[in-house]
């Protein structure tokens, strides 16, 4: 099938999905039609859909958490920036009186 370890793996992790090709190919190998290799049976195919929405909740979560990362680091820094830049003010009008 010309497809490398690394490519399954993905398939089998879900990080990717097969191309066309490669599963007009699998079902040709596997002597399966089209219906039967992408549906399989019905537990499979009910296991797919939960183990998606499990993957999608776990990303949402990871987004969520990167957001609030970000959102505390930028705090952060702005509160950072406000003192420094109090301080200038506050040695300016110290020159200044």
């Amino acid at each position: 099938m010309n497809v490398s370890r690394q490519t399954i793996s993905n398939w089998e992790n879900g990080k990717s999905l097969p191309d066309i090709v490669s599963i007009i190919r699998m079902s040709e190998l596997y002597d399966l039609s089209l219906d039967e290799l992408l549906k399989g049976d019905a537990t499979l195919l009910n296991k797919i859909e939960r183990d998606m929405k499990v993957a999608k909740a776990e990303n949402n979560v990871i987004k969520f958490a990167w957001i609030s990362i970000v959102r505390k680091a930028t705090e952060k820094v702005l509160f950072a920036y406000k003192l420094t830049q109090n301080k200038v003010h506050q040695s300016t009008l110290r020159h200044c009186i």
